[in-house]
């Protein structure tokens, strides 16, 4: 793959992946390369005995609507979404905080509801 065709540039750098633990976030700027990139990783993975979860994998599109709700990527499909949670943050192809924030605040309410019923 050629360099300037995959990562995200924050400044100066080049962003590819956030890797945490077992979770792995790859930013690429282009569908076709990220699919061959997943492609690649489930190889690679492979041979280590490891396997891709494939119903757990997200593609989340930012700035343009997706193509298709799923993408083939080796011998599983990965859902195309708008949002979703990655280490407890929500993820939003908008940009935006609101979803985050309206994440907490439910998460907050429910934990103050569970409190109240066991005071």
């Amino acid at each position: 793959m050629h360099r300037g065709m995959i990562g995200v540039t924050l400044d100066n750098e080049i962003f590819t992946d956030f890797d945490f633990a077992d979770n792995v976030a790859l930013l690429l700027k282009m569908l076709e390369v990220l699919v061959l990139a997943l492609t690649i990783m489930h190889k690679e993975a492979a041979a280590f005995g490891l396997q891709i979860n494939w119903s757990k994998t997200k593609i989340i599109q930012f700035g343009n609507p997706a193509p298709c709700p799923t993408v083939q990527v080796g011998d599983g499909l990965v859902e195309v979404v708008d949002s979703f949670v990655y280490l407890g943050s929500m993820i939003d192809s908008s940009g935006d905080n609101r979803g985050k924030i309206f994440r907490r605040i439910g998460l907050a309410r429910t934990c103050m509801q569970q409190l109240n019923k066991k005071i």
